[in-house]
């Protein structure tokens, strides 16, 4: 690929008019080229959150930053500018912080070595109240018996959007929610077949790390940690996930990324990816902040507005016509709150 055929397809991801052909073009490029790819969709989301705007409307700053280096240096400029502008007001806060950190000092310590000051009241302590624990009703809990018999007798099939994999994680999940015991023979039949399968795709994995830190944090670790590294190394150029890849072990319980997925995934896998690596976070796993980070900015790109006004997500941007709905707009607001 050469110089200017890698600046018409990147200036097309950056306006949303990248074919799948030319999305593969990309992936395949040299590690150079995906470098240079990743460094300009990060410039382009540091310039919308610095102008405020949409990034349709500053698309003419980032073709032009991509067409000559003289420009792509001014707008660098202009966002370090606004980051440098910060910084130093922060810099003056800590001082006046310090400031009224040493006078609160000075005067507590009056307070407690002054002769005869009396001990304060001591401050009630109000408890909030205890709340019941959920009980079903006998309709429910029949329901639940129901589901749980039908899992156990019916023959499991492949999920076809999951190709190779098997639906046990999600089955297992059932089963520990309507408490059928970890001992259970279907259960353990279940988990061995979970726990010596390679991790190969985000919704198996995810909810696999879901399931494994529910059942045992500390006994599961390492395998925890093996789904972090694969949902780390799985993410996609964007933030996004897809469906995912085999990835190395990690080499302890700090992961560290070693490459990235696709040039673009879509939110459902990015949901499953958001619960799974707050499992992951939970059982003690530590996962660079990057992932969290590049994870938010997408979701708040991708967010859309509808035609009454409300934002929300669909499964895709390219989604045509664009049309926020209710379960994957819920999704997209439990994953901001797991990034922040």
């Amino acid at each position: 690929m050469n110089e200017e055929r890698f600046q018409l397809l990147t200036e097309k991801y950056l306006e949303g008019r990248l074919t799948d052909d030319e999305a593969r073009e990309l992936v395949d490029a040299s590690a150079e080229l995906r470098s240079r790819l990743f460094e300009e969709v990060t410039m382009a989301g540091l310039l919308d959150r610095a102008e405020g705007k949409a990034p349709a409307d500053f698309a003419d700053k980032v073709q032009a930053g991509l067409r000559t280096t003289a420009e792509k240096e001014a707008m660098v400029a202009l966002v370090m500018g606004r980051l440098s502008s910060a910084a130093r007001r922060r810099t003056a806060f800590r001082g006046f912080i310090a400031l009224a950190a040493a006078a609160l000092f000075l005067i507590s310590l009056y307070v407690v070595l002054r002769p005869g000051t009396p001990a304060p009241a001591p401050i009630p302590v109000v408890r909030a109240p205890e709340t019941k624990p959920f009980a079903m009703s006998d309709d429910a809990t029949r329901a639940v018996a129901r589901g749980v018999e039908y899992l156990r007798k019916t023959k499991l099939p492949i999920a076809p959007h999951n190709t190779p994999m098997a639906a046990d994680e999600l089955v297992l999940l059932a089963f520990l929610n309507a408490g059928v015991q970890p001992e259970d023979p279907l259960f353990q039949k279940l988990l061995g077949q979970v726990l010596t399968t390679k991790p190969q795709r985000v919704y198996c994995i995810s909810l696999q790390a879901v399931l494994l830190e529910k059942l045992d944090r500390v006994k599961y670790r390492e395998r925890i940690a093996e789904c972090a590294q694969f949902l780390v190394d799985n993410q996609c150029v964007n933030g996004q996930w897809s469906y995912g890849t085999p990835a190395p072990k990690p080499a302890g319980t700090t992961v560290k990324k070693t490459r990235d997925g696709p040039l673009t995934g879509n939110n459902s896998c990015s949901n499953f990816a958001a619960m799974g690596l707050r499992a992951c976070v939970d059982a003690g796993i530590t996962i660079p902040a990057e992932t969290f980070d590049r994870a938010a900015r997408c979701w708040r790109e991708l967010q859309r507005v509808d035609t009454d006004g409300r934002g929300g997500w669909c499964y895709t941007r390219e989604e045509t016509p664009h049309r926020p709905y209710g379960s994957m707009s819920a999704g997209g607001l439990y994953a901001l709150v797991v990034c922040d």
